[in-house]
């Protein structure tokens, strides 16, 4: 055996849920990705304005709490949705805006790999025991 090999084979697993949401959780899941998909936009407006300006990059937490501050102030329509997927969709939009400069750098040095990427969905609030709960939208799937 060499040196950092596991002995065990690693066994990586995968669910798929399907759910059948009722007509009023159809409409929060609707404004959710709606939300979710306004906030990622705006916010990446504002780092391209930002780094064209002023050449300055803005951190996941200064635009997270630009979003919780100043955004949900001028939407009101922001307050319906759970805060967890707002946060996760500008997390989203930071790693992706950090990758899209590491890719430029590589590029740049004439050394450019392809890396995989786990992406694991953290907008569910418990996923324990084939138990899904989302709490704003008031499901409860088992």
């Amino acid at each position: 055996r060499k040196r950092g090999e596991l002995s065990m084979k690693t066994v990586i697993k995968g669910f798929k849920y399907r759910i059948y949401p009722n007509p009023e959780q159809e409409v929060m899941l609707a404004k959710t990705f709606g939300s979710c998909r306004f906030v990622y936009n705006h916010i990446l407006a504002m780092r391209i304005e930002a780094h064209k300006n002023e050449s300055k990059s803005m951190s996941k937490t200064d635009c997270n709490n630009f979003c919780n501050r100043e955004m949900k102030k001028e939407f009101e329509w922001l307050k319906e949705v759970d805060k967890f997927a707002l946060t996760n969709a500008i997390f989203n939009l930071d790693s992706a805006y950090q990758n899209f400069f590491k890719e430029n750098q590589k590029i740049q040095e004439g050394s450019i790999k392809k890396t995989g990427f786990l992406s694991v969905a953290k907008g569910l609030r418990s996923l324990i025991y084939h138990i899904i709960i989302l709490q704003k939208i008031q499901l409860n799937y088992r």
